[in-house]
């Protein structure tokens, strides 16, 4: 069986984690699975960590870079490394073991984070340098979702991200970072969205065609 990789992107209470079940429930059949960070113990996570930064010595050099370079004493520095020690050691796993995995983030979203972080000038260059060189996705589904709606989202969460003043002022350049994400993986990936406006036929679109990829495979 071949190993397959399917992630959401999309902007903070665009709707991920909702789109990411309605399409994991009509995939059960399939046996796909998600991140579990608990499903490895410490020491299992070390040595798959160590395989992945072998297999993916650029990426993960450029991303401990950036780690080097940042404050600790955020808590946003210390969950994107949490996120990547975790997903990084299970990507790994999943890969030798060719499980088939879908993830409401992944990879592909974390680069939102990373692209920040370095700053680039350049960033059409850099961010189709940075998708070369980072573990492949088979299908990313872009979740679109209207400014407003987010909000009006996120201001009822009781946990998770919550928009702040500084976040709403790089909403706009994120969202470009996203839509320059999508349009670098399509070169190597199947890339798909789906929003409200069109959401059943977008659902059925992207079940369809997952559905023949994993009878292919």
């Amino acid at each position: 069986m071949k190993r397959l990789c399917i992630e959401l992107i999309g902007m903070p209470s665009s709707g991920k984690s909702f789109y990411f079940n309605k399409i994991r429930s009509s995939l059960k059949k399939e046996n796909l699975i998600s991140n579990n960070f608990n499903y490895l113990n410490k020491f299992e996570k070390f040595f798959f960590l160590i395989l992945f930064i072998f297999k993916y010595f650029k990426y993960s050099i450029k991303v401990l870079n950036i780690f080097t370079k940042s404050n600790f004493s955020l808590s946003k520095t210390r969950s994107h490394f949490y996120w990547f020690i975790n997903e990084s050691s299970l990507r790994m796993y999943y890969e030798l073991t060719k499980k088939r995995t879908i993830n409401s983030e992944g990879f592909a979203y974390r680069t939102v984070y990373y692209i920040n972080a370095l700053n680039y000038r350049s960033e059409k260059k850099e961010v189709k340098n940075f998708i070369n060189i980072m573990p492949k996705t088979n299908f990313l589904i872009n979740v679109i979702s209207k400014k407003k709606i987010n909000l009006a989202r996120n201001k009822k969460r009781k946990k998770g991200f919550k928009y702040t003043q500084n976040e709403l002022k790089f909403y706009s350049k994120n969202n470009q970072i996203i839509g320059q994400i999508c349009k670098e993986i399509k070169k190597k990936s199947i890339v798909l969205q789906i929003s409200k406006k069109s959401e059943k036929k977008d659902l059925k679109k992207i079940i369809d065609i997952i559905k023949k990829e994993l009878i292919v495979t």
